[in-house]
C-alpha cells in the first residue's frame, strides 16, 4: 500500500475520504493540491466514490474543484451511474445540475435509467425521466421499463411508462404553444 505522504498515497486518501463522505478531509486534501482526477485500481475517481455512497456535498465540492463528470471506471460507469444505481437521489441531482450526461452508457449499453430501474430506484427513475432520460433506449434488448419488469418490478415499469407518456404529452403541448400565434396563446391561458 502507498505511504500516506506520497502523491499516490494522498490520492488514495482522497478517494477514501470521498467514499466515507468526509467533507472536511476532502476539502483539506483539495486545498493541498491532491490530484482528484487520479483513478484507483478499478479506474474509480474520488467523484465516483462519493457518488456511489451518495455523499452529495462531497460530490458538489469535487465538481466545484473541476472533477470530471464523465470519467468512466472499468465498467464504463460514470459517477451518475453509481449514484442512480444505488438510489442516491441527492447525489443524482448534484451531478445532473452540473451537466452529467444522462444518456451515457456502461459496458452493457445500459444508461443510468436502466441501472436505477433494475434496482427499483423509483424516485431516481422519475427524476431521470423528468430530466429527459430516453425511455426507449435498449440495453440487452430491454428498455428501462422492460428491465424493471424483468427484475420483478412490474409496478415500477408501469409507473415509468405512465410518466414517460405524460412527459411526452407535456412536451408536445410545449411545442404547440411555441408555434401558436401570440393572440392564440393568450386565449389558451384564459
Amino acid at each position: 500500500m502507498d505511504a500516506p505522504n506520497t502523491a499516490a498515497g494522498l490520492e488514495q486518501d482522497l478517494r477514501t475520504a470521498a467514499y466515507e463522505g468526509d467533507l472536511l478531509r476532502v476539502k483539506k486534501l483539495l486545498s493541498e493540491g491532491v490530484n482528484f482526477q487520479n483513478q484507483g485500481l478499478f479506474k474509480d475517481t474520488a467523484l465516483h466514490n462519493a457518488a456511489q455512497k451518495g455523499h452529495a456535498s462531497v460530490c458538489d465540492e469535487l465538481i466545484k474543484a473541476g472533477a470530471e463528470l464523465e470519467a468512466q471506471d472499468k465498467m464504463w460507469k460514470t459517477p451518475l451511474h453509481w449514484a442512480c444505481e444505488n438510489g442516491h437521489i441527492d447525489a443524482c441531482r448534484v451531478l445532473l445540475d452540473a451537466g452529467a450526461n444522462i444518456e451515457a452508457t456502461v459496458i452493457s449499453s445500459a444508461t443510468a435509467l436502466h441501472l436505477a430501474a433494475q434496482e427499483k430506484r423509483s424516485d431516481v427513475c422519475m427524476l431521470l425521466i423528468s430530466r429527459g432520460a430516453n425511455t426507449h433506449c435498449k440495453s440487452k434488448n430491454a428498455t428501462p421499463a422492460a428491465m424493471a419488469k424483468r427484475h420483478g418490478h412490474a409496478d415500477l415499469a408501469d409507473q415509468m411508462r405512465a410518466m414517460a407518456k405524460s412527459k411526452k404529452a407535456m412536451d408536445a403541448m410545449e411545442i404547440v404553444l411555441q408555434v401558436l400565434p401570440l393572440p392564440m396563446k393568450a386565449a389558451q391561458i384564459k
